[in-house]
Parts: structure tokens; C-alpha cells; sequence
């Protein structure tokens, strides 16, 4: 595996590959990047971490300082997006949580990541991205419109957080 960083290339071996995604970050660590491209070599792990469904490498990553609102927002929420249509729920969380990711984070792109949360079955996302990133009734009629009319499993799930919604509204 090779890392580029600001003009310096990192080799890491191979066998890295077979490691956790913690000891592998810890092992780039070591390999001793400059600390303003620090975050940069770091990013490809965050979003590994939220596509794989790796919560103790978001909490590292986190913690360690080695990534920020930026990062996590980085590539239109990518790490956010892909958390979602995975069913990452508790990756889901961290972002908010840990990087501060909000409602304009879980919009983005026609409320991508609420869409294929729900095309995929994965209502406790759906929960989640209403209840704590706090899309609405408006969000989810975008994302019905957005939903194609074979995706009955998605459109089901929209409606019905759509009618908890509606249900549990402060008049």
C-alpha cells in the first residue's frame, strides 16, 4: 500500500492490509507525516471506517485530532453517505457527535443519504437522520419524489417516518 502525502510517498507493507483498521492507522502514525498532512493521509481511513462499519476507528480518529469537520464533510459527506446506505447506525451517530455533522450535511446531494438509507431497509438510520440530524416532512417527500416506484421497501419506510414525523410534531 502506498500513502502520498505532499510530496513524500509512504510505503506501507502489504501484509498492512490484514490488520485492524485501528493498528493500521496507528502503524501510518509511525510513518512519520508531517503534521499539516497529517489529515490528508488520514481521510481515506475515516471514509474506510464509515463504508466498513468501523465505529472504534471514527472514535480513534477522533480523538487522536487527526480529523475534522472538513474531513468528515469531505467529497459532498461521503463518510456520511456511504455510513448511511451501509446501516452504520452508530457511525451514523459519531459524525454527528464527534465532527459535528448536521442537517445541511444530511441534505446534501437530494438528500442522498436518506434515500439510500431507506431504499435499503435500514429504518434506524432513517430514525436517526430525522431524529438527530433533523431532516423533516419536506426532506422525506424529496426523497419519496427521488425514490423510484420499485423500491416499495423504501418508499414504505419513508411514509411511515413520514407519519411518525407528522404524529409527534409540536403544533
Amino acid at each position: 500500500i502506498v500513502v502520498k502525502t505532499l510530496g513524500t510517498q509512504h510505503v506501507v507493507p502489504d501484509h498492512a492490509r490484514a490488520l485492524s483498521e485501528a493498528s493500521w492507522a496507528r502503524a501510518c502514525l509511525k510513518l512519520g507525516a508531517p503534521a499539516d498532512e497529517e489529515q490528508t493521509l488520514y481521510r481515506p481511513l475515516l471514509l474506510g471506517a464509515c463504508t466498513s462499519g468501523a465505529p472504534e476507528v471514527v472514535q480513534w480518529l477522533a480523538a487522536q485530532g487527526l480529523q475534522s469537520k472538513l474531513d468528515a464533510q469531505a467529497d459532498a459527506n461521503k463518510a456520511l453517505r456511504w455510513a448511511c446506505f451501509h446501516g452504520h447506525e452508530r457511525i451514523v451517530l459519531q459524525l454527528s457527535e464527534l465532527y459535528c455533522l448536521g442537517t445541511e450535511d444530511a441534505r446534501i446531494l437530494d438528500n442522498w443519504a436518506l434515500r439510500h438509507a431507506s431504499m435499503g431497509g435500514r429504518a434506524p438510520v432513517v430514525r436517526i437522520l430525522t431524529s438527530r440530524y433533523g431532516l423533516g416532512v419536506n426532506d422525506i417527500d424529496e426523497a419519496l419524489d427521488w425514490t423510484a416506484e420499485s423500491q416499495s421497501k423504501g418508499r414504505a419506510l419513508l411514509r411511515e417516518e413520514r407519519a411518525h414525523l407528522v404524529a409527534t410534531q409540536v403544533l
